[in-house]
């Protein structure tokens, strides 16, 4: 079981990604809406993973976010998105190279996501 954390600043995705999340066996350690908020959950609560939206309420995008809490905390982060990579390429401007996945995320895609990166989905 790992822990994620769910940046995303439209109610019903993130309700969406945390039933998700639970139902495949993993913990949600909380839902937070800007990128400042996800990475003082990220240094409070240590999470395995972060599932990032790129664009949030504040004007610090889910990139600079997800670059600080790597950057602090060495925690990594899955860009959620409902564009796919060639349309938001300019959100990834000085991005690490993290993963992406499009909206709406579908299980097996977050299981192959949460299994390429931890060698197991469980």
């Amino acid at each position: 079981m790992k822990k994620l954390l769910i940046v995303e600043d439209q109610a019903i995705s993130a309700m969406a990604l945390r039933a998700t999340v639970e139902r495949m066996g993993h913990r949600v350690t909380g839902v937070v809406d800007t990128g400042e908020d996800a990475i003082r959950h990220a240094a409070e609560h240590r999470p395995d993973l972060i599932l990032m939206d790129t664009r949030l309420l504040t004007a610090m995008t889910g990139v600079e976010a997800a670059n600080t809490i790597w950057h602090e905390h060495g925690i990594r982060s899955v860009f959620v998105s409902a564009y796919n990579a060639t349309e938001i390429q300019g959100d990834y401007r000085g991005g690490e190279p993290f993963m992406l996945l499009v909206k709406p995320v579908l299980e097996e895609d977050l299981e192959a996501v949460i299994d390429r990166l931890f060698g197991t989905a469980s």
